[in-house]
């Protein structure tokens, strides 16, 4: 039996043709070549790319949906506006921060993780992005069958009133399960595209009945920062993954740090003016555009509503394609390539992630567990189809918030933008640290996650705690990541790791081969160890 399954893992092990054979120095266990520096022939991005990627992560349903949200927390229409301002400039902020390493030296977020975390202790931040990823494909396509059932029904009357043959105990319609499948057929469509395109490799104002205090009001505008700004901080975190591709080293900068912010503030901005203007004409207060599409459908059948309602149905449609696809699906399959490279290519992780995002019955998550997503948001920005996407999607920056803070800073202040490339792939390289963990970087995650816990526990079991704790937790975007630097710069500080700041280049590798990596003998001095340089 060990024999057959020593079989079967050779087999499975990725292949690499010709010039494809891994470096002399590297072990397969560290690296493939879809983790390796990407080569220039590939990098294919440009300004207009990045800006096009924030155009459709932040015009989005969950997007839309945050503005009335904001205003359930008893904000005024403008104070809910500056909330998501400050947020997506957070966003944009933590991506240039986080992106750079991949615009400067073409490396994605395993690197990133690995170089902040060591070679084992980057499994943390891989595997919790995974994690979130797995479970919101699976989110995402549900809605996507949603917004499928919106185009359906606009075209058929017959399939809008359809019977639901299916028992309670299903979690999902008759009419929608075909749908939710339909969407996954679809993303195993466009992520073949994709990866064979890069050659393998979207009146009177609404006001809350709430009246606030002027600490009540200063806790509220913290807690929607922090809920917006914690959305998107998954985006953020690995926005290296997708500056790797970048053309030349500044096409992503003006991008990240105005167009997210640009962008994704004026998409929630038209979310609360346009279900404002709704429910000043129809009394209906309904945030989720999906749902306010089936609500149009309901109300007026007519051929002008089904029109429209079909057209807006499809875009919605094809930003939640588009962003399951851009946001998860792509996404996983490099993590999945960062935590097991000598089986799993991004090819392979991908199809893995849509494979298990639809066994595992996505819909039941949505409809009938809100204890389970009020603890999987804890892992990045989710979507719910209830107004209380907040106090839900707030659990989004007690993970995720802290790591991105401790990688940027890692990189920026603590290695101040200087690698030692090879040695991300060598278990005897500098980023091994102390049996492969950084101790550092889990110690700074560890303690600026504390505080966050009793208001996290009382989010997901409903109980009460004490003022402090709750406003501690509100303020956790902040407060997490305020911490997580601190704590992590002085330790870094205190116990300078060994080879800091020193760097060596993968050369122009693999622009003629990847074994230009040997070349690092080269670049080294009298003394064996790697030579000083600058990058930009």
């Amino acid at each position: 039996m060990a024999s057959v399954i020593r079989s079967a893992l050779r087999y499975l092990e990725v292949k690499h043709d010709g010039e494809q054979e891994i470096p002399d120095g590297l072990q397969s266990k560290w690296g493939n070549f879809d983790i390796f520096p990407v080569p220039v022939e590939q990098r294919r991005f440009n300004i207009w790319s990045y800006f096009s990627f924030w155009a459709i992560a932040s015009m989005s349903v969950t997007a839309w949906a945050f503005g009335g949200n904001l205003l359930a927390l008893g904000l005024s229409v403008g104070e809910g506006i500056c909330c998501i301002v400050v947020a997506w400039t957070f966003v944009g902020l933590f991506a240039y921060l986080c992106g750079h390493p991949g615009s400067n030296m073409n490396l994605g977020f395993t690197a990133l993780a690995r170089t902040t975390f060591g070679l084992y202790g980057s499994y943390l931040p891989v595997m919790l992005l995974v994690f979130e990823n797995v479970i919101f494909f699976g989110v995402n396509a549900y809605f996507g069958g949603l917004s499928a059932v919106v185009v359906i029904s606009a075209m058929s009357s017959s399939f809008r009133v359809l019977k639901n043959t299916l028992p309670e105990s299903a979690g999902i319609t008759t009419q929608a399960l075909p749908a939710a499948c339909g969407v996954a057929i679809v993303f195993f469509g466009l992520f073949g595209w994709a990866i064979n395109d890069n050659n393998g490799s979207v009146g009177k104002s609404l006001t809350s009945d709430l009246a606030l205090s002027p600490t009540a009001l200063a806790f509220g505008m913290l807690y929607g920062i922090s809920t917006s700004a914690g959305s998107a901080t998954a985006y953020s975190s690995r926005m290296s993954d997708w500056t790797r591709f970048s053309r030349t080293k500044n096409a992503p900068t003006v991008p990240l740090l105005l167009g997210a912010p640009i962008l994704g503030s004026v998409t929630s901005i038209l979310g609360i003016l346009a279900t404002n203007a709704v429910h000043n004409k129809n009394h209906v207060v309904e945030w989720n555009p999906l749902q306010l599409l089936l609500w149009l459908q309901k109300d007026k059948y007519s051929p002008a509503c089904r029109a429209g309602t079909f057209f807006a149905g499809l875009a919605l449609f094809y930003s939640l394609i588009i962003n399951n696809l851009m946001g998860k699906i792509v996404p996983a399959g490099m993590d999945c390539a960062g935590l097991f490279p000598r089986w799993i290519t991004t090819r392979r992780g991908s199809i893995i992630l849509c494979i298990i995002g639809i066994i595992i019955q996505p819909w039941r998550f949505v409809t009938e567990s809100t204890t389970f997503l009020k603890v999987l948001s804890s892992f990045g920005g989710m979507y719910s189809p209830s107004n209380d996407l907040f106090s839900q999607n707030l659990t989004a920056t007690v993970f995720v918030s802290p790591l991105t803070a401790i990688l940027a800073a890692d990189y920026w202040l603590v290695h101040r933008r200087k690698w030692n490339v090879p040695d991300i792939f060598k278990q005897d390289g500098i980023y091994w640290y102390t049996f492969g963990v950084n101790w550092r970087a889990i110690i700074a995650f560890t303690l600026s996650i504390v505080w966050s816990m009793p208001g996290f526990v009382s989010n997901v079991k409903s109980s009460h705690i004490t003022t402090g704790w709750t406003r501690m937790y509100q303020m956790s975007y902040i407060v997490n990541i305020a911490i997580a630097v601190v704590v992590f710069c002085v330790l870094s500080l205190a116990f300078p790791q060994v080879g800091l700041r020193t760097a060596a280049a993968w050369g122009e590798a693999p622009t003629t081969s990847v074994n230009s990596i040997n070349d690092l003998e080269a670049m080294a001095d009298k003394d064996g160890e790697p030579v000083e340089v600058e990058y930009a």
